[in-house]
């Protein structure tokens, strides 16, 4: 399967078993892989795995694919945001010192750019930076915004606001 279909399908599959559980809810879901040539990393789980995935990204660009799902039981939405991320050279002690520090074992490609980890880049290249933290806020908000209008008809009911 393609990177950018894993994606996608994983987060789709990880909305579409929320709502099985809960029908009556909207549910946002998320995934994230990181591309660097051939190889697609995910979550490195361990510290081990952690150090070899920016062993193999120091110097390298890699582009950072992050799937969104919204779903009701009306309605499904998905996509794929891109966002690219050049870094820098990186020498064993400083990969060894930040993943010991941060323990990225959670995130792909094993780093935070929410934290520690946006030092080890040289630059990034993207329409959507959150996109890169694991949830891409400007399209989501975009899917959201036609919510706004029924979530504010139901507030203005239920606490009888005229219109």
């Amino acid at each position: 399967m393609a990177a950018q279909a894993l994606v996608t399908f994983n987060a789709l599959g990880k909305a579409k078993s929320i709502l099985k559980q809960r029908p009556e809810t909207t549910v946002i879901a998320s995934d994230q892989i990181a591309v660097c040539g051939n190889t697609i990393l995910g979550k490195p789980g361990d510290i081990e795995t952690a150090c070899e995935q920016l062993r193999l990204l120091s110097g390298q660009t890699a582009t950072f694919l992050t799937g969104l799902a919204l779903l009701s039981e009306s309605s499904e939405q998905f996509d794929m945001v891109p966002f690219q991320v050049c870094f820098r050279t990186l020498n064993p002690e400083e990969i060894r010192t930040y993943v010991e520090t941060e323990q990225p074992l959670n995130c792909a490609g094993s780093f935070k750019s929410e934290g520690l980890g946006i030092s080890l880049f040289e630059r990034m290249t993207g329409d959507d930076p959150t996109a890169l933290i694991g949830l891409p806020l400007i399209l989501l908000s975009q899917w959201l915004q036609p919510l706004k209008h029924i979530h504010e008809s139901a507030y203005r009911a239920g606490h009888g606001v005229e219109t």
